[in-house]
């Protein structure tokens, strides 16, 4: 489970970047849309759920890497990234 959420958060992460630079290209009223603060918002949002994914994946890796089960943090990590992608 844990390899699946990384690349889910991986995706997100790409996702994210693809949408941050979209927003500082594409202008609206001549500004970038990524100056208007409900945008700013939504990629605030996805920066937030990316990181916490990512903490989450790296909480199940910890729990294996230190010979303890990993069930409840993998699944919770896959959830989450699933989500999140």
């Amino acid at each position: 489970r844990p390899p699946v959420a990384a690349g889910a958060v991986g995706l997100a992460q790409r996702a994210m970047d693809e949408s941050i630079k979209y927003a500082k290209e594409r202008k609206t009223f001549g500004k970038p849309i990524a100056s208007h603060q409900a945008v700013s918002f939504m990629i605030a949002d996805m920066a937030m759920n990316i990181e916490a994914s990512r903490l989450l994946t790296h909480k199940a890796a910890y729990e294996i890497d230190a010979g303890r089960r990993n069930t409840l943090y993998a699944s919770m990590a896959k959830g989450m990234a699933a989500d999140v992608a």
